[in-house]
C-alpha cells in the first residue's frame, strides 16, 4: 500500500466553540417591510391630497359667497327692502346650491366630508347674516310703504279738494296708518301726536296749495279760515298772506275785465279803478293790470298791422292751421282787443307747411281753366298752403279776376314750357317727380321776377328749366342715387353728370379769365356756384 508522508499534509488546527452564537433577525432583515411602508406612505400623501382638495374648494366657496352676499351691484346684502325681503329664500338656495356644486365636484367621500365639515361654519354665518339682513329689511320695507300710504291719502284728498267727503275719508285713512306705524314701531304717545299734527297740518296745505294751482283763492281762503287750529301755527302768516295777495289778484282782474275798453284813454281808466275801491292794495293792482292790457293792445295792433293782408276786399287773419275772412267794413269798426281775438301771431303761421299736391292741382287750374282758377275759395285750402304760397295763389287770383291777360298768357305760356319740358324726359305731370318739379319751377319764377322786378323771359325760363332737370348722383346714397337737381333735398351732394352745352364756352372763358385750367372738375364746380346755388336759395 502507498504510504503517504504526512509531513507534506497542511496540518489542519481544530477550534474549539466556548458556547452557541445568539444572531437575531427582522423580517424587514430580508425585505418582507417595504410594501407596508409604501401602502403608510401612499396614505398620508392621499390625507395631504384630500385635505389640499377640501382646502381648494373651501375657498371658492368663500370667494363664491363674498360675490353673492358682497356685489355691489348684485349682493344680497347691498339689496334693500321689499326686494331683500323677497330674495331672502332664492339667497339661501343659492348659498346650498354652490356648497352642494362645489362638494359635489371633489374627487371622493372623504374630501366631501372634509369640506362639507369645514364649511359648515361659514355656511352659519352666512345664512345668519342672510336672515338678519332680510328680516331688517323687511321693517324698513314695511315703513316705507306705509309712509308711502300716508302720503297717498294727502295727494288723493288734494286732488279730490272740491268733495270734501274724499278729503275727509283719506285723512281718516291716514290718520289710522300713523297709529299703525305707532303700534309696529313702538312710538311713545308724544311721538304720535307731533307725527298726527304734521299729517293734518300737511294736508290741508296741500289741499290749499291744489286750490291755489287752479286759481281759487277764495275757496282756499275758506279752507284756511276753518281748518286754521290744524295747521302749524309758524305758517299761519305766510298762508294768509299768499292767499290774500291771489284774492286781490283775481278781484281785480275780474274788475279790470268789466271796465276795460281799448278806445277809453288810460287815465280815465286807472281813475275809475282808484275810484271803486277804498282798498289800496287792490286799486293799485287794478292799475298796474289796466296798463299791462293796455300795452299789449299797442304791441297787438302793431303785429296785426304788418301780419293780416288783405285779399279781395277781406282782411286775411291766420289762426294756426286755418285763416276767417273778415270783411273789410267790419275789420275797421272792430276794436284791437276783437281783432287780437281773432289773429295768431304769423310767427306760429309760419310752420305751417305746403302739400305739394295741394298746390299742384291750384297751379295746374291756373294754367288750363283760368275762369275756375278765377272763382276759386282758396280759404277752403289754405291750411294745405304755407302763407307765402297762400299769399301767392291770392296775388294771382285778384289778376286774374281783374282778367290781367298779360298775367294770364304768361301763366299759361310758362306751365306749357313745363309740361313740355317733363314730357321730353319722360315725367308725368301727375305724379309725385312731376308736381315736384312744377313746385320747384314757379318758385324759381316768382324768386327772378321779384329780385329783377320784371317779368322773366322766355330764355330765362330755359335756363331755370334746364337746371331744374340736370342730372346727377346723390352722393352716399346706394339706393336709387340718380336724381334730377330739382329732387335734391337740402345739404345732399350732388354730382353733375353733363354741363348742359349752352354753358360749355361760358365756363370754360370764366376759367380762362380766372386762370384755372379747364378741366371736367373745375366745370363742374364753377358750374354749381353759378347756376345750382342761386336755384336752392
Amino acid at each position: 500500500m502507498p504510504r503517504v508522508e504526512t509531513d507534506r499534509i497542511a496540518r489542519v488546527e481544530s477550534t474549539s466553540f466556548s458556547g452557541r452564537q445568539n444572531i437575531q433577525a427582522t423580517p424587514e432583515d430580508f425585505g418582507f417591510g417595504i410594501g407596508a411602508e409604501v401602502e403608510r406612505i401612499g396614505f398620508e400623501m392621499q390625507q395631504e391630497d384630500d385635505e389640499t382638495r377640501a382646502n381648494d374648494a373651501l375657498t371658492q366657496y368663500n370667494q363664491g359667497m363674498r360675490d353673492l352676499m358682497h356685489n355691489p351691484e348684485t349682493g344680497y346684502l347691498n339689496q334693500k327692502g321689499e326686494n331683500a325681503y323677497r330674495n331672502f329664500s332664492t339667497t339661501n338656495e343659492q348659498i346650498e346650491s354652490l356648497r352642494q356644486q362645489l362638494a359635489d365636484d371633489l374627487d371622493n367621500d372623504r374630501q366631501r366630508d372634509l369640506f362639507l365639515r369645514t364649511s359648515q361654519k361659514q355656511t352659519d354665518s352666512y345664512l345668519d347674516s342672510a336672515s338678519r339682513h332680510a328680516s331688517s329689511e323687511r321693517q324698513v320695507w314695511l315703513k316705507a310703504t306705509q309712509e308711502a300710504s300716508v302720503e297717498d291719502t294727502i295727494e288723493d284728498a288734494a286732488a279730490n279738494y272740491t268733495q270734501p267727503d274724499i278729503v275727509r275719508n283719506n285723512m281718516i285713512k291716514g290718520e289710522m296708518t300713523l297709529q299703525e306705524m305707532a303700534s309696529d314701531e313702538g312710538w311713545s304717545k308724544e311721538v304720535l301726536n307731533e307725527r298726527l299734527d304734521d299729517y293734518r297740518s300737511n294736508a290741508h296745505i296741500s289741499v290749499m296749495n291744489r286750490m291755489v294751482a287752479n286759481n281759487d283763492y277764495e275757496s282756499a281762503q275758506a279752507w284756511f279760515s276753518n281748518n286754521k287750529d290744524a295747521i302749524d301755527g309758524t305758517k299761519h302768516a305766510e298762508i294768509e298772506s299768499r292767499l290774500n295777495d291771489g284774492v286781490i289778484n283775481n278781484q281785480a282782474r275780474r274788475n279790470v275785465e268789466a271796465i276795460y275798453d281799448s278806445n277809453t284813454p288810460i287815465n280815465t281808466l286807472t281813475k275809475e279803478a282808484r275810484d271803486s275801491t277804498d282798498n289800496t292794495q287792490l286799486a293799485d293792482e287794478m292799475v298796474r293790470r289796466l296798463k299791462i292790457m293796455r300795452d299789449e293792445d299797442l304791441e297787438a295792433e302793431k303785429a296785426i298791422q304788418n301780419e293780416s293782408y288783405e285779399l279781395g276786399g277781406f282782411i286775411i287773419i291766420d289762426q294756426g292751421g286755418s285763416t276767417d275772412d273778415i270783411p273789410r267794413s267790419a275789420w275797421e269798426n272792430m276794436t284791437t282787443q276783437q281783432k287780437v281775438s281773432l289773429k295768431t301771431l304769423e310767427s306760429k303761421s309760419e310752420n305751417r307747411t305746403t302739400d305739394i299736391a295741394t298746390w299742384n292741382a291750384i297751379n295746374q287750374m291756373a294754367i288750363e281753366d283760368p275762369k275756375q282758377f278765377s272763382e276759386l275759395p282758396l280759404l277752403n285750402f289754405a291750411s294745405n298752403l304755407s302763407l307765402s304760397d297762400f299769399q301767392e295763389f291770392g296775388k294771382l287770383q285778384r289778376k286774374y279776376k281783374d282778367q290781367d291777360q298779360q298775367t294770364i298768357s304768361s301763366v299759361q305760356s310758362l306751365g306749357t314750357k313745363a309740361n313740355n319740358a317733363l314730357k321730353a324726359v319722360n315725367i308725368d305731370i301727375d305724379e309725385d317727380r312731376g308736381q315736384k318739379f312744377m313746385r320747384a319751377f314757379q318758385q324759381q319764377v316768382s324768386r327772378f321776377e321779384q329780385a329783377t322786378g320784371e317779368r322773366i323771359q322766355p330764355n330765362e325760363v330755359d335756363k331755370i328749366i334746364d337746371t331744374l332737370l340736370i342730372e346727377g348722383e346723390i352722393e352716399g346714397r346706394f339706393v336709387d342715387p340718380d336724381k334730377r337737381f330739382f329732387e335734391v333735398e337740402a345739404g345732399e351732394v350732388f354730382f353733375i353728370e353733363d354741363i348742359p352745352e349752352s354753358e360749355l364756352k361760358l365756363i370754360d372763358a370764366a376759367l380762362d379769365k380766372a386762370g384755372k385750367p379747364k378741366t371736367n372738375e373745375n366745370r363742374v364746380l364753377l358750374y354749381t356756384a353759378d347756376q345750382i346755388a342761386p336755384v336752392r336759395e
